[in-house]
């Protein structure tokens, strides 16, 4: 006759009904009758093998081994438990669950290895704490999926593991990665990689790891939305990383003092396909407030990505545009209290950003001397461009001196004296010394007029406003 764990019997005819309420196919708990105390494996099914041993690695293993066509394996323990060898999960199917945080998985010292190691399909580990005492580790993740998987990791407390918190290794992996803390780990809180990969990563707290929070390699689709993610890279990397991903969504998320960039957009230079069509929406950046941190980084060959309706605090650079990134979406950011440096850095050539502005203003040369406004700026912008277009023939003559600048400093953008002997048309950029555009700034164009033969210009301006 069927017993429970306490040894009281129940009525055969009453444990069909009964299993049938219980959702699990194994129960694993602590027999402390027995010195030392044992590790048991309880089968919830008529007919099944119990297992027991003084290591619980062994009796979870086995437990899961025993199921030939999935089920729940219950973790009904309250308090750390150490785990000795990695745990693989092979078949389909197959959920680990515990009692919430309070049941406590612990890598015993030295194991070097992965806590769970997943190859099974349509998996579920949940309501569980996993602990990865790196201190004494030379190697190993809390989670490592491998294949082409479905499954979900749900309330789970994934601390100092040695190497990741989670990693996905697979072509083509789907995982719901929902309301966890991974905080502590010694390289990623969560590394997926893979060809195309549609998971869900949402509602986590995730932070203090070595390098990033969110590391993407080569994937397509992930929705990162409504995380905490703060304080990682402290080594190196920092908050989200789309390394050569495209079409992924972050948003309304909260990025807390991630150290280089909390979230960087980049191409493996494979070809202007890597790192496009990512959309960054409805975030909140708060910066460290130090020199040369950024908010969001866009770099090599990533292009065409949406940068919408953010909020950015205490940054050096807010947004911070390199190599050949081009065709990128700024619009409706705001942006508060940059450290020192510009509210965007553009260095490179870039080109054709949806969202930037224009505006021109022309001068005679040969006139009297002028100030003319150029812009007022209502908001923050960034100062892209200056062109000075010949609309009329300069003469042989002796070039005068053209200042951009502000109402307070004439020359604070440029001063360069103009060419001679320049046909109608001809253009020339001309190299900025600053970049930044405050609000209430009036950018100017001034000449002194006087040049003894012809010549016009035409001043234009491109210029990036959070707007």
């Amino acid at each position: 006759m069927p017993a429970f764990s306490d040894g009281q019997k129940i009525m055969q005819n009453e444990w069909s009904r009964l299993i049938q309420s219980i959702p699990a196919n194994y129960t694993v708990w602590k027999d402390t009758s027995t010195s030392p105390a044992t590790f048991r494996a309880e089968s919830l099914l008529s007919g099944g093998t119990d297992y027991s041993d003084l290591d619980l690695a062994t009796v979870i293993q086995k437990a899961h081994d025993t199921l030939l066509n999935g089920g729940c394996i219950a973790v009904n323990l309250i308090g750390t438990e150490e785990i000795s060898k990695q745990i693989e999960i092979s078949k389909d199917s197959i959920a680990v669950k515990g009692l919430g945080w309070q049941t406590n998985l612990k890598l015993k010292d030295n194991v070097n290895d992965d806590m769970f190691y997943v190859t099974g399909d349509y998996f579920t580990i949940a309501d569980i704490a996993l602990t990865g005492n790196s201190a004494n580790q030379t190697a190993g993740n809390g989670i490592r999926l491998n294949g082409d998987l479905l499954g979900m990791i749900n309330n789970c407390l994934i601390d100092s593991f040695w190497g990741n918190g989670i990693l996905e290794e697979g072509a083509q992996g789907v995982t719901r990665i929902l309301a966890n803390r991974i905080v502590s780990c010694g390289v990623n809180g969560i590394f997926l990689s893979g060809v195309n990969d549609e998971s869900f990563i949402m509602y986590n707290d995730i932070g203090g790891m070595g390098y990033n929070g969110i590391l993407l390699g080569s994937l397509g689709n992930v929705k990162i939305v409504g995380n905490n993610i703060f304080m990682n890279g402290e080594v190196g990397a920092g908050g989200v990383n789309l390394s050569s991903s495209v079409r992924c969504m972050i948003a309304n998320n909260a990025f807390i003092e991630n150290y280089n960039a909390q979230v960087t957009i980049t191409s493996s230079g494979a070809g202007t396909d890597w790192g496009k069509g990512n959309m960054v929406i409805g975030n909140e950046f708060w910066g460290l407030n130090s020199a040369g941190h950024k908010g969001i980084a866009i770099e090599s060959e990533a292009n065409r990505n949406v940068i919408i309706g953010n909020t950015f605090n205490k940054h050096d650079y807010h947004i911070y545009e390199t190599g050949t990134a081009d065709y990128n979406v700024y619009r409706n950011n705001t942006f508060e209290n940059e450290v020192g440096g510009d509210l965007f850095a553009f260095v490179g050539a870039h080109n054709n950003y949806d969202g930037l502005a224009r505006t021109a203003v022309s001068a005679d040369l040969s006139g009297a001397a002028t100030t003319l406004i150029t812009l007022h700026a209502e908001q923050s912008a960034y100062l892209i461009r200056a062109t000075l277009l010949y609309t009329e023939a300069s003469s042989a003559d002796a070039g005068i001196t053209l200042e951009i600048g502000k109402e307070t400093d004439r020359d604070y953008y440029y001063t360069g004296a103009t060419e001679t002997n320049k046909a109608a048309y001809y253009t020339k950029e001309v190299t900025l010394l600053k970049h930044d555009i405050a609000v209430g700034d009036t950018v100017t164009f001034y000449s002194p007029g006087a040049k003894a033969g012809t010549g016009e210009v035409m001043l234009i301006i491109d210029y990036l406003t959070g707007a």
